[in-house]
Parts: C-alpha cells; structure tokens; sequence
C-alpha cells in the first residue's frame, strides 16, 4: 500500500459581509416581509431584526434597499451604532442623515444663495462644533474729542451774534479809543466763533477717527 501523498491545505475565511445573494431564500423572505409592512402601513413604525453576530441582519437590510432603491417615496438610511460607539450619538446620527440624504438628490434640496452640499457641509461643521455662531452688539459713542466738538458748536448763537456787536463797536471807536473790554470781548467772542471750525479742520488732518467709539 502506497503512503498517502502530503496533500496542501489552504485556509479559507468566510466573509462577514452582507449580501444581496440569498441562495436559500431565507433572508429575503424577511426583507420582503418588512417591505410590505413598510409600503401597506401608514404612520411611523418601529421594527426590530434581532439576531446573533453573523446571523444576517445586514444583509437583510441590504436586500430592503434593493427593494426599495428605485422607489423615490423612501431612502433607507444606514447608521453603524458600532463605529460611532465613542461619538455623540445625536451628532454622529445627524452628520451621518445628511450624507446620505445628500447623495440621493432631491431629498435635501438647495438654498438660493449657495449649493445644498456647501449649506449641509456648514451645518455639519456646526454639529460638530467646528464653527461657532457669535453676535456682537456695538453702541457708537463720541469720544471726548467728539463731545468737545458739539459743545463748542453751541456758542455759535452766542458767540457770533456778540462777535458782530464787539465788531462794530471796535470799528466804530476806533482801536485808540476802544476800551479794554471791547478788545477782550472781541477777541473771545471771535476765538468762541472759530473755535469749532478749528477743530473741525484739525479733525479732518488727522488720520484717526476722534469723532466715535465703535
């Protein structure tokens, strides 16, 4: 009797994937099933496949949306609770909605002003907390240069009308007979009068903004 020839095994994993090939018909039955209860039942609904590691679930669901891939009344929506154990649930489910809803056009529509992919990616980032929304409120105020200005402008009805009068009277006297309060009320009702126009020009040679606090 001849000894057995050393005979090469290979090693071969089953792979963990989900299918859309249902050799035995099991697992479409169950998806067939769920479709019908989806397409004949009004309202939201809750349903479960429940299942050990390997048993099917996925491919399942897989085979539902082959179903249900042409009909635009429904989008399936796959969510991995698994990869995203260590992520905010809330903002993980919703970054994960929107991708998928942005690849089937005409679930997520587009705004005027920008592109629905560009107007979803910011509101992801605002999920994800990667942009902040903040508002700021200003109250503008005169700065003391400002303030100082206005009130200069208010010796106007004064200070012209006195100017005039000093004016005539310093003319009319004469600068010999004139008295010492003449000359000092002349000089500081004019020195009133252009006060503002001074200041005004010398705000405008400046290239700082003395005029507001913003």
């Amino acid at each position: 009797m001849e000894p057995k020839k050393n005979l090469k095994r290979r090693a071969h994993l089953i792979d963990d994937t989900p299918t859309t090939t249902d050799k035995f018909d099991s697992h479409t039955r169950i998806a067939k099933a769920i479709e019908t209860l989806i397409r004949e039942n009004d309202g939201g609904k809750t349903i479960s496949i429940r299942g050990s590691w390997g048993s099917g679930k996925s491919t399942v669901i897989k085979l539902l949306k082959q179903r249900l891939q042409h009909d635009k009344k429904y989008q399936i929506v796959s969510y991995d609770a698994w990869v995203h154990s260590g992520d905010p649930l809330r903002r993980a489910f919703l970054c994960n909605l929107i991708d998928t809803l942005l690849e089937d056009k005409g679930w997520l529509t587009e705004d005027k002003q920008q592109s629905a992919q560009k107007y979803w990616d910011e509101q992801k980032s605002i999920l994800a907390r990667k942009t902040k929304t903040s508002r700021k409120t200003t109250t503008p105020t005169f700065t003391d240069w400002g303030k100082f200005f206005l009130g200069a402008t208010l010796l106007w009805p004064i200070s012209i009308p006195v100017f005039a009068e000093r004016l005539k009277v310093w003319v009319a006297a004469g600068h010999t007979t004139a008295s010492a309060f003449d000359f000092i009320a002349l000089l500081g009702s004019g020195f009133c009068a252009l006060l503002p126009v001074l200041i005004y020009a010398s705000l405008l040679l400046s290239s700082q903004n003395y005029w507001r606090n913003c």
